[in-house]
Order: C-alpha cells, then sequence, then structure tokens
C-alpha cells in the first residue's frame, strides 16, 4: 500500500491578499478621507494612543488577511473603552 504524502502544516492563516500603499492611498482619496503616512512602528503606535485617548476610532490594518470562514481578516477597529458614549452605565 503505498501511502499518501503529508503536506507541511500552515504555520499562519494569513493567506488572503494585501495591499499596497499606492493602492491604499487610491481608496483613501477616493472616499475623501483623510490620513497620513506614519513612517516608524513607534509614530504609529503613539498616533493610536493620542487618538484613542480623543475617543476617536482607530481602523488598523496590516499585512496580509487571513483567510477562512470564521477570519477577522487582520483587521482591528479600536475605540476607547473610556469613552462614555459608548460605555454602558
Amino acid at each position: 500500500m503505498k501511502k499518501k504524502p503529508r503536506h507541511a502544516a500552515k504555520s499562519t492563516l494569513l493567506l488572503g491578499p494585501s495591499y499596497g500603499l499606492d493602492e491604499i492611498k487610491q481608496v483613501l482619496e477616493n472616499c475623501k478621507l483623510d490620513f497620513s503616512y506614519l513612517r516608524s512602528t513607534d509614530d504609529v503606535l503613539e498616533t493610536a494612543v493620542k487618538m484613542l485617548s480623543e475617543h476617536k476610532i482607530v481602523a488598523w490594518m496590516q499585512g496580509r488577511m487571513e483567510f477562512g470562514p470564521r477570519a477577522l481578516g487582520n483587521r482591528s477597529i479600536l475605540a476607547s473603552p473610556l469613552d462614555p458614549i459608548r460605555r454602558k452605565t
């Protein structure tokens, strides 16, 4: 009996598409959204923390999207838990 070859286990589920800076810029410009480029991880984190402290909502997108029926897409929408409008009393 001949054995079937085994496939190596996937080390990541990030098999979906990713988008380059030009593609992202085009979508943001078409939607007439304000945006800025942040060059370093420190700048990104500092800006996100500042925006959350101002009770703004932050959309976070990095790298490839996850693939599969329950994938969250390697994307996040962040909001401050301290915002009284979003907090249940």
